[in-house]
């Protein structure tokens, strides 16, 4: 069986690996705009994107803001998780035609959403756009293994989506937007709202209002019979208490909202049509309905009658998603894959900005004692607790990872030799002063540290070199007894 925590690791991470980071380290309650800063500023495109927006004619700023301390101070951390969530949706979104429709799906629920915040007076509209955008996620994790499906999965109805994700046996798109959600720490109503978007009646909180009601006016444009979306709208509103005038002032607003918006994501949604002349094309999407309503009874009408065999594929289908792995599933660190590109990122960053970088390598001493004295159970508390200590120990700009069973990685960025030595040196000994309880009373571990470090310019493509130079310091810092740091050269 597939645990949860086994089907978040298993969904694809964006291109920015920074922005990922921005948005987990924004959802920390203690979390600084300095800490932010300092986590911007390692990609540059990233702060020209977000300069771009602060700036931006809707901002009216009376004086032009030219750095990342100043962005940061006006956006605030939410509005920096924003910016990096937005990021990593425009990364997934595929490029070309095909991903230009998808994308235009994410930013008519974003802009939907903010509408309906608006109306509702919700605090931070700007949150709820941010939601829009994350509502048909799903859709562009299943893009990364059939484009051309997904796009004209994307081109169908609203409402007819998760029937036919279901007559063909695949997971439906809301259940992977939520296990996305919950694979970037997203907060549980964020999450819960993805995956609620699809149901009949709107979730009994905020968030899940707001995105079950965006749905629906999204799906005004978005073809099948027309007239009776826009009455299913109106009477969506109603539930949230909105007037149909209401409703059909968010409808009219909507396509011009989504044409300016994707041009400032650099992308061509082409021409939107508006609801007075989509009305007038009830006729003709009445019959590409029609359409493919046969189509899938052709091809999948025995499906819907045997529930058994569907939920059996369903599974099935689950299971065999194998897409980029993120986070370790036992420690919530980022994984060895996930490490070995952000080391490759972060060395030729280095390189660019003639910047320092140190690695360490962490092992836990006598690990296979533990679990020979005590169980693999206790063995598990004690990588758990490790991953926990490297958590408090390092600033948002570091990365942590669990790279080998019992080995942990820590990237430095900006940091030199006698720096990462004394983060080394301050981690062996907060380890060994932690009481961890086990079966028979509390017991004391103590860890290894390799220490390497380099610095740009000439750093570029000795990722590799670093990474064998700190396990061997490592293993230096074994054979010389133990519980100590050892620093080599690189």
């Amino acid at each position: 069986m597939v645990t949860s925590a086994q089907q978040r690791s298993s969904l694809p991470s964006p291109a920015s690996m920074l922005a990922l980071q921005i948005v987990q380290a924004a959802v920390r309650p203690n979390v600084t705009v300095g800490e932010l800063v300092a986590l911007c500023q390692n990609d540059p495109a990233f702060v020209v994107r977000m300069l771009a927006y602060v700036n931006s004619a809707g901002n009216m700023r009376s004086r032009k803001v030219v750095g990342a301390q100043h962005a940061v101070s006006l956006l605030g951390v939410r509005g920096t998780r924003n910016m990096a969530l937005a990021t990593c949706v425009e990364d997934l979104t595929p490029k070309g035609a095909d991903g230009a429709v998808l994308f235009a799906l994410c930013l008519r629920r974003g802009i939907a959403a903010k509408t309906v915040a608006h109306k509702l007076a919700k605090p931070s509209a700007d949150d709820y756009f941010t939601l829009g955008l994350l509502i048909e996620v799903g859709l562009l994790v299943k893009a990364r293994d059939n484009l051309a499906a997904v796009a004209e999965l994307a081109r169908a109805p609203s409402a007819t989506r998760t029937m036919l994700e279901r007559a063909a046996g695949q997971v439906d798109h809301a259940k992977l937007g939520y296990r996305l959600a919950k694979a970037w720490h997203l907060d549980d109503e964020t999450a819960m709202a993805i995956a609620r978007h699809h149901e009949p009646e709107p979730p009994a909180f905020d968030l899940g209002a707001v995105a079950w009601l965006a749905e629906r006016l999204s799906a005004v444009f978005e073809g099948g019979d027309v007239a009776a979306n826009r009455l299913a709208a109106i009477n969506a509103g109603a539930k949230l208490g909105l007037a149909p005038a209401a409703i059909d002032s968010m409808l009219s607003s909507i396509p011009l909202a989504l044409q300016e918006t994707a041009a400032q994501f650099h992308c061509n949604v082409g021409p939107q049509i508006d609801v007075a002349a989509a009305l007038r094309d009830t006729t003709a999407s009445l019959a590409e309905v029609n359409r493919r309503y046969n189509e899938l009874m052709q091809h999948f009408g025995g499906a819907l009658r045997d529930k058994e065999r569907l939920a059996g594929e369903l599974q099935e289908a689950s299971q065999k998603l194998t897409t980029l792995a993120l986070n370790d599933g036992l420690t919530g660190l980022a994984n060895h894959r996930a490490f070995q590109e952000t080391l490759m990122r972060a060395v030729a960053l280095a390189d660019r900005v003639k910047a320092p970088l140190s690695l360490l390598i962490v092992d836990a001493d006598n690990i296979k004692q533990v679990n020979d004295t005590y169980g693999h159970k206790t063995g598990d508390v004690v990588l758990v607790t490790l991953a926990e200590m490297l958590r408090e120990s390092l600033r948002v700009s570091d990365l942590a990872a669990r790279v080998g069973g019992d080995e942990f990685a820590i990237l430095l960025p900006n940091t030199d030799e006698p720096g990462a030595k004394v983060v080394a040196d301050r981690l062996r000994a907060k380890v060994a002063e932690r009481a961890i309880r086990g079966p028979f009373g509390e017991f004391r571990v103590t860890v290894s540290l390799g220490v390497v470090a380099t610095r740009g310019p000439g750093c570029k493509g000795r990722e590799h070199a670093l990474y064998e130079a700190a396990h061997k310091a490592v293993a230096a810092a074994k054979q010389a007894g133990r519980n100590r740091v050892q620093v080599v050269p690189s």
